[in-house]
């Protein structure tokens, strides 16, 4: 932020308002499915060489971004065919992408599926957890469970971090882009993707919650608690 050296940003999330203030050039293409497949197409429009290391880590971060292709189109799908015949290798991506998740991790997922507080609205099964650690992996877990949209939150009592995830239904039939509808109207530093987001702010955890359901309900209509 101090640094007077120009600043730009290549990303596939709405442009936050506090990055915005410090940035001089921007890249922002949010129908992209990953800021890798931005980067590939900067090289390819300026007709600079990819070598096959560059090719490899642009790859990997197009189907880690992109959910392992799930979020993929057509151009990305050429993106991925023009790396691998550059010499990168979807089967090394794999490999470095399939890791087994660690015991407190997995400790964390299942302290937060019994934590969860469920809610439901227009046939959605909106769901909140608190955790301390591995936010955004347990709200993830919690919509594997079966939520349409999982929210964890976590805090010190002075600021609070929440992380968003949602399936693609939930957002194609609500229309609740959780970066730029949710995230980012609580949060300057907040934003994200229609499905997945992140925010922080400096408020305790009931605070945070509190404004999570007012700016959903604002959307959506009133929560009704499942007990």
């Amino acid at each position: 932020v101090d640094s007077k050296a120009k600043k730009i940003i290549i990303d596939h999330h709405p442009l936050v308002k506090t990055t915005r203030k410090i940035t001089n050039i921007t890249f922002i293409d949010m129908k992209t499915s990953s800021a890798s497949e931005m980067v590939y197409d900067l090289y390819r429009t300026n007709k600079v060489s990819l070598g096959k290391r560059v090719s490899q880590i642009l790859l990997l971060g197009i189907i880690a971004d992109s959910q392992h292709l799930f979020l993929a189109n057509g151009k990305t799908l050429t993106a991925v065919s023009q790396l691998y015949k550059i010499g990168a290798s979807i089967e090394i991506a794999k490999k470095i992408l399939t890791r087994e998740r660690d015991p407190s991790e997995r400790i964390a997922r299942l302290k937060g599926a019994s934590r969860i507080s469920l809610y439901k609205v227009n046939n959605f099964i909106i769901v909140f957890s608190r955790i301390g650690s591995f936010h955004a992996s347990v709200a993830k877990a919690i919509v594997d469970l079966g939520a349409d949209l999982g929210i964890t939150i976590g805090g010190n009592g002075k600021e609070s971090k929440a992380s968003l995830r949602a399936t693609q239904k939930f957002y194609t039939s609500s229309n609740l882009h959780l970066g730029t509808d949710v995230a980012n109207k609580i949060s300057d530093s907040g934003g994200g993707h229609p499905t997945a987001a992140s925010l922080s702010k400096t408020v305790d955890e009931n605070m945070l919650e509190k404004l999570l359901l007012n700016v959903i309900e604002a959307k959506l209509g009133k929560l009704k608690t499942v007990k």
